[in-house]
Formats: C-alpha cells, sequence, structure tokens
C-alpha cells in the first residue's frame, strides 16, 4: 500500500507504535505516541527480497513521541522525510538507523537529540536541512567527542553512521 494516511491517533504501552513496511509516499502526522517498549514510529523493508514495495519517500511530521525506547528508527530504508517531531523521556535515540537507512530531517528543533546505528551497516545517512544553526557532537569509538556547528538553512549537514559512532544535536 502506498500514499495511504496515518493521523490523530493516539497510541499507548505498544511494542512499537506506527510501522511502515514496503509502503512509499505515505503520510504519518498529528500522532500521539506514548509508552512503547521499542520504537514510535518504524521505516521498514525486509531484509530479503522480494519485496511488496519500499519504505521510501514517507513525510513523517508534528508528531509526538514520549517514554519511549526509541523516537524514529529506520531499517534499510531510504529518503524518508522527518519533520517538526516532538520527543520527551527517549530512552535510546530519537533517531536510529541500521540497513544502510537514510532520513532527511528538516525544520526540526533540537534539545540533545541522539542519532546513532544499529547493526554493522556502514552507509547509514542522516541529513539535516532546513533547521537554523546546529551544533553536532560526533562521538567516535573511543568516546572522544568533537563539536561542531551548522547553518543548516544555507547547507545541509549529512553525516555517516556505523556502530561505532553516533551524533548529539542541540539546536
Amino acid at each position: 500500500m502506498s500514499d495511504s494516511i496515518a493521523r490523530n491517533n493516539q497510541i499507548y504501552n505498544a511494542t512499537t507504535g506506527i510501522v511502515v513496511s514496503e509502503s512509499s509516499n505515505n503520510l504519518i502526522y498529528d500522532n500521539t505516541i506514548e509508552a512503547v517498549t521499542s520504537e514510535g514510529i518504524l521505516l521498514f523493508n525486509p531484509s530479503e527480497p522480494p519485496y511488496d514495495g519500499l519504505a521510501e519517500g514517507n513525510l513523517v511530521y508534528n508528531n509526538i513521541i514520549t517514554n519511549s525506547e526509541d523516537g524514529i528508527s529506520a531499517a534499510r530504508s531510504n529518503d524518508n522525510i522527518l519533520e517538526n517531531n516532538m520527543f520527551s523521556n527517549i530512552q535510546s535515540s530519537e533517531y536510529k538507523l541500521s540497513g544502510d537507512s537514510s532520513i532527511i530531517i528538516r525544520g526540526q528543533q533540537f534539545d540533545n537529540a541522539s542519532m546513532a546505528a544499529e547493526g554493522s551497516a556502514t552507509r547509514n545517512i542522516v541529513e539535516i536541512v532546513d533547521s537554523g544553526t546546529i551544533e553536532v557532537t560526533e562521538i567516535n569509538d573511543q568516546g572522544i567527542s568533537e563539536n561542531n556547528f551548522y547553518n543548516t538553512d544555507n547547507e545541509p549537514i549529512r553525516k555517516r553512521l556505523s556502530n561505532d559512532n553516533n551524533i548529539i544535536v542541540n539546536s
């Protein structure tokens, strides 16, 4: 299924809040997701073909995810746009990528937002655009951090995440 809408849902105490699997060009917005034990929103393609479609080109915006393990996860999916989502009390990562996924984050305010990779994939890409000036703290596999500032209104920032590193982003 493609071109669907998931909006105005209130999801509480589930394993995963909303799953988009093998489906493109969907709108996921104005949902409240609380107390999920895995991720609030999962954009997902199975590890083995055949596929019924691909989880790509989805727009996920204006969602509230609280008291959950992870906020939004992308697994083997690409070019999904995440915009103006709010997170609070996320135990692991606001954004988690695996299986060589890519996400585009735009129009977002960040408050110590963790972006991490899971598994052995090395081509997980986070692109941040139109989110003003941000501070990115990169933590390498030795635990050493480096801070840099970027104006994402002037130029997008792209970061590759692997299992050995993660980044923390602040507005």
